[in-house]
């Protein structure tokens, strides 16, 4: 899973793998809310899932749910 910031990935903090449940996490409440966010999620034989989101959004979402169609 990777998060891109104004469709740039920035450092270790804008990519992270699930659990064996499926969850994941990003950072908290550090994003600058002037950004425009794109949450990707891949898998192979599995069709991408992205999310965008603006920054006052992105601050605020404590659980997204992804279902990865193949």
């Amino acid at each position: 899973m990777k998060i891109f910031f104004n469709g740039e990935s920035r450092g270790d903090r804008s990519e992270t793998v699930t659990n064996e449940k499926g969850e994941f996490t990003f950072f908290e409440n550090s994003c600058p809310c002037e950004f425009e966010f794109l949450v990707v999620a891949a898998k192979d034989g599995y069709k991408i899932f992205s999310k965008k989101m603006n920054g006052n959004e992105a601050n605020t979402v404590k659980q997204l749910e992804i279902v990865l169609v193949r």
